[in-house]
Protein backbone atom coordinates (compact mmCIF):
# COMPACT_ATOMS: atom_id res chain seq x y z
CA UNK A 1 0.00 0.00 0.00
CA UNK A 2 3.20 2.29 -0.24
CA UNK A 3 2.07 3.00 -3.50
CA UNK A 4 -1.30 4.79 -2.70
CA UNK A 5 -0.11 6.66 0.02
CA UNK A 6 2.81 7.73 -2.58
CA UNK A 7 0.66 8.49 -5.78
CA UNK A 8 -2.41 10.13 -3.82
CA UNK A 9 -2.72 13.75 -4.53
CA UNK A 10 -2.89 14.72 -0.89
CA UNK A 11 0.61 13.31 -0.90
CA UNK A 12 3.54 15.74 0.09
CA UNK A 13 5.49 14.75 -3.01
CA UNK A 14 3.03 15.58 -5.49
CA UNK A 15 3.29 19.49 -3.95
CA UNK A 16 6.77 19.29 -3.41
CA UNK A 17 7.60 18.46 -6.79
CA UNK A 18 5.23 20.35 -8.76
CA UNK A 19 6.56 23.75 -6.80
CA UNK A 20 10.45 22.94 -7.59
CA UNK A 21 9.14 22.68 -10.94
CA UNK A 22 7.42 25.94 -10.89
CA UNK A 23 10.64 27.81 -9.18
CA UNK A 24 13.11 26.56 -11.72
CA UNK A 25 10.68 27.28 -14.30
CA UNK A 26 10.58 30.78 -12.70
CA UNK A 27 14.54 30.87 -12.60
CA UNK A 28 14.84 29.73 -16.37
CA UNK A 29 12.67 31.80 -18.02
CA UNK A 30 14.90 33.83 -19.76
CA UNK A 31 16.25 30.56 -20.88
CA UNK A 32 15.68 29.74 -24.59
CA UNK A 33 13.85 26.19 -22.97
CA UNK A 34 12.76 28.48 -19.68
CA UNK A 35 9.43 29.67 -18.12
CA UNK A 36 6.02 27.96 -19.09
CA UNK A 37 8.08 25.64 -21.73
CA UNK A 38 10.25 24.72 -18.96
CA UNK A 39 7.18 24.14 -17.02
CA UNK A 40 5.76 21.93 -19.99
CA UNK A 41 8.59 20.09 -20.14
CA UNK A 42 8.33 19.47 -15.98
CA UNK A 43 4.42 18.86 -16.25
CA UNK A 44 4.81 15.58 -18.96
CA UNK A 45 6.73 13.08 -16.25
CA UNK A 46 3.71 13.89 -13.72
CA UNK A 47 1.21 13.21 -16.10
CA UNK A 48 3.04 10.02 -17.28
CA UNK A 49 4.20 8.76 -13.49
CA UNK A 50 -0.05 9.55 -12.73
CA UNK A 51 -0.58 7.40 -16.00
CA UNK A 52 2.03 4.27 -14.94
CA UNK A 53 0.35 4.80 -11.35
CA UNK A 54 -3.23 4.17 -12.40
CA UNK A 55 -2.17 0.46 -14.82
CA UNK A 56 -1.00 -0.86 -11.18
CA UNK A 57 -3.47 -2.84 -9.00
CA UNK A 58 -2.24 -1.01 -5.92
CA UNK A 59 -3.39 2.19 -6.85
CA UNK A 60 -6.61 1.89 -9.80
CA UNK A 61 -9.58 2.40 -7.53
CA UNK A 62 -11.33 -0.12 -9.59
CA UNK A 63 -8.33 -2.97 -8.73
CA UNK A 64 -8.50 -2.14 -4.92
CA UNK A 65 -12.63 -2.68 -5.01
CA UNK A 66 -11.79 -5.86 -6.42
CA UNK A 67 -13.43 -5.05 -9.62
CA UNK A 68 -11.71 -7.04 -12.20
CA UNK A 69 -13.59 -6.70 -15.15
CA UNK A 70 -13.72 -2.94 -14.43
CA UNK A 71 -9.84 -2.70 -13.65
CA UNK A 72 -9.18 -4.47 -17.50
CA UNK A 73 -11.74 -1.87 -19.40
CA UNK A 74 -9.82 0.59 -17.57
CA UNK A 75 -6.41 -0.66 -18.48
CA UNK A 76 -7.79 -0.49 -21.59
CA UNK A 77 -7.79 3.21 -21.55
CA UNK A 78 -5.14 4.13 -19.47
CA UNK A 79 -2.53 2.50 -20.95
CA UNK A 80 -3.25 4.42 -24.68
CA UNK A 81 -3.20 7.92 -22.40
CA UNK A 82 0.04 6.41 -21.19
CA UNK A 83 1.09 5.77 -24.79
CA UNK A 84 0.16 8.92 -26.35
CA UNK A 85 1.40 11.26 -23.56
CA UNK A 86 4.46 9.11 -23.70
CA UNK A 87 5.11 9.44 -27.36
CA UNK A 88 4.00 13.35 -27.06
CA UNK A 89 7.08 13.45 -24.05
CA UNK A 90 9.52 11.76 -26.18
CA UNK A 91 9.08 14.03 -29.45
CA UNK A 92 9.18 17.54 -27.19
CA UNK A 93 11.92 16.36 -25.11
CA UNK A 94 13.91 16.04 -28.23
CA UNK A 95 12.99 19.23 -29.71
CA UNK A 96 13.88 20.67 -26.72
CA UNK A 97 17.14 19.15 -25.25
CA UNK A 98 18.98 18.91 -28.69
CA UNK A 99 19.22 22.14 -30.48
CA UNK A 100 19.71 20.40 -34.03
CA UNK A 101 16.19 18.77 -33.85
CA UNK A 102 14.41 22.40 -32.59
CA UNK A 103 12.02 22.67 -36.15
CA UNK A 104 8.54 23.59 -36.29
CA UNK A 105 7.97 20.04 -37.11
CA UNK A 106 8.33 18.73 -33.52
CA UNK A 107 5.64 21.53 -32.65
CA UNK A 108 3.57 20.07 -35.18
CA UNK A 109 3.73 16.34 -34.28
CA UNK A 110 3.11 17.41 -30.85
CA UNK A 111 0.30 19.71 -30.95
CA UNK A 112 -0.99 16.62 -33.57
CA UNK A 113 -0.56 14.14 -31.01
CA UNK A 114 -2.40 16.48 -28.33
CA UNK A 115 -5.52 16.30 -30.80
CA UNK A 116 -5.26 12.40 -30.56
CA UNK A 117 -5.71 12.57 -27.16
CA UNK A 118 -8.56 14.79 -26.95
CA UNK A 119 -10.07 12.55 -29.38
CA UNK A 120 -9.30 9.44 -26.79
CA UNK A 121 -10.79 11.64 -24.20
CA UNK A 122 -14.09 12.13 -25.71
CA UNK A 123 -14.02 8.39 -26.26
CA UNK A 124 -13.05 7.54 -22.63
CA UNK A 125 -15.21 9.83 -21.45
CA UNK A 126 -18.53 8.13 -23.04
CA UNK A 127 -16.74 4.53 -21.53
CA UNK A 128 -16.86 5.80 -18.47
CA UNK A 129 -20.21 7.49 -17.99
CA UNK A 130 -21.76 4.41 -18.95
CA UNK A 131 -19.33 1.91 -16.85
CA UNK A 132 -16.32 3.36 -14.89
CA UNK A 133 -17.59 6.74 -13.33
CA UNK A 134 -14.79 6.77 -11.04
CA UNK A 135 -12.52 7.50 -13.62
CA UNK A 136 -13.85 10.61 -15.31
CA UNK A 137 -11.77 13.01 -13.19
CA UNK A 138 -8.67 11.36 -14.83
CA UNK A 139 -10.25 12.33 -18.33
CA UNK A 140 -11.08 15.61 -17.21
CA UNK A 141 -7.57 16.26 -16.11
CA UNK A 142 -6.29 15.00 -20.09
CA UNK A 143 -8.90 17.49 -21.26
CA UNK A 144 -7.29 20.63 -19.10
CA UNK A 145 -3.71 19.19 -20.16
CA UNK A 146 -4.58 19.78 -24.38
CA UNK A 147 -7.06 23.08 -23.38
CA UNK A 148 -4.12 25.01 -21.71
CA UNK A 149 -0.67 23.41 -23.65
CA UNK A 150 -2.19 23.52 -27.10
CA UNK A 151 -2.77 27.45 -27.26
CA UNK A 152 0.26 27.51 -25.66
CA UNK A 153 2.52 25.36 -28.00
CA UNK A 154 0.24 27.43 -31.12
CA UNK A 155 0.70 31.25 -29.63
CA UNK A 156 3.91 31.44 -27.49
CA UNK A 157 6.20 33.98 -28.98
CA UNK A 158 9.15 31.42 -26.71
CA UNK A 159 7.66 28.16 -29.01
CA UNK A 160 8.56 30.29 -32.18
CA UNK A 161 11.84 32.11 -31.89
CA UNK A 162 12.85 28.35 -30.02
CA UNK A 163 11.59 26.37 -32.64
CA UNK A 164 12.59 27.17 -36.42
CA UNK A 165 11.94 25.97 -39.55
CA UNK A 166 15.40 23.72 -40.67
CA UNK A 167 18.13 26.62 -42.27
CA UNK A 168 17.55 28.97 -39.66
CA UNK A 169 20.15 27.77 -37.55
CA UNK A 170 21.94 30.77 -37.52
CA UNK A 171 18.90 32.86 -36.21
CA UNK A 172 18.33 29.89 -33.98
CA UNK A 173 21.49 30.43 -32.70
CA UNK A 174 21.42 34.19 -32.02
CA UNK A 175 18.48 33.65 -30.44
CA UNK A 176 19.62 31.30 -28.06
CA UNK A 177 23.22 33.11 -26.56
CA UNK A 178 24.03 30.36 -24.32
CA UNK A 179 24.07 27.98 -27.84
CA UNK A 180 26.74 30.72 -29.38
CA UNK A 181 29.82 28.97 -31.27
CA UNK A 182 32.80 30.09 -29.67
CA UNK A 183 35.12 32.00 -32.39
Amino acid sequence: MIWGSLVSPSSPWVGAVTLAIIIVSIARRKEPIGGLLFYYLGDLPIGLFWGFALILPEVNPYALAGDTRSYAWSLGIVVPFTIARLVEALVIWRGSFLPTARTSAVILLTKRLMWVQVGMAVLSITVHALWLPKFIIFDLVSILHVAFWLPYLSRSKRISRVFREPGNSEKRLQSCPAELPKR
